[in-house]
């Protein structure tokens, strides 16, 4: 935000604009691309590279949409272009990189540990770079989070139109504080613990073995029901989720894995 008011000479409404935009349709975009990566190893790059490692290869050409972002002097629309196309190449690499996890193991302790292993490292690894090893770059770096950044806690607030300190404080503070709220709540409403898990985990294994849906522990039901929304019965692709005109008619023989 400061960069599109400052440099690009934006108003802040058009630059909000842009945020609100991009998280729209990343709310859409999201979602949709973990269906294309679920489904991908039926393809044949995806049975070639894998449904998940294909697309973060596909990062590395993708990632030259992030310099375009930095270019000032140019209109609304191509910031609002360069900003959706950004988040669309973010979502095509992360969203099957945060499930790589669920990939690599079943047993809910360690993916929680691999998923806290890679959060940690991937926002401490900048400090802990080769850089960090020189003492000029040190010294800097403390001066910078020491001072540079204490002046700018109490002066960049004033160096903002009136209009685009409201616009940064209600984003910053109040957007922070809503979605936070919002995410508690979600956390509260997913029923998803250990317990859960290993229910969930032992239901798709005795399924994958050829057990019968007609047979499912009520538990078990319960777990689904509780995760899908679904009524157990129309779970296994006994719904249109994702398709057209699909018949939704609860299938008779054991579903396939």
């Amino acid at each position: 935000m400061y960069f599109y008011t400052t440099f690009c000479g934006l108003f802040p409404v058009k630059t909000a604009a842009i945020f609100s935009v991009a998280s729209i349709i990343d709310a859409v975009s999201n979602p949709v691309m973990g269906f294309i990566s679920d489904n991908f190893h039926r393809t044949r790059l995806g049975r070639k590279f894998g449904r998940r490692r294909f697309f973060i290869m596909m990062g590395i050409p993708l990632m030259l949409v992030y310099p375009m972002l930095w270019v000032d002097g140019l209109g609304f629309w191509y910031y609002l272009s360069t900003y959706v196309l950004f988040e669309l190449a973010y979502t095509s690499v992360m969203v099957p990189y945060e499930a790589l996890a669920s990939e690599m193991t079943r047993d809910f302790g360690a993916r929680s540990r691999l998923t806290g292993w890679k959060d940690m490292f991937g926002k401490d690894s900048p400090l802990f770079s080769s850089t960090f090893r020189v003492k000029t770059f040190r010294h800097h770096l403390g001066m910078y989070l020491g001072g540079f950044s204490a002046e700018w806690l109490f002066t960049s607030a004033y160096s903002q139109p009136v209009a685009a300190q409201h616009a940064i404080f209600y984003v910053l503070v109040v957007g922070t504080i809503v979605l936070a709220i919002i995410g508690m709540m979600a956390s509260v409403v997913m029923k998803l613990d250990i317990d859960s898990h290993k229910k969930l985990i032992a239901e798709i294994d005795r399924l994958k073995n050829g057990g019968s849906m007609k047979s499912a522990k009520l538990e078990a039901r319960k777990v689904f029901e509780q995760l899908t929304g679904f009524s157990y019965d129309r779970c296994w692709g006994n719904n249109n989720v994702g398709f057209r005109n699909k018949p939704v008619a609860p299938k008779t023989h054991t579903p396939s894995m």
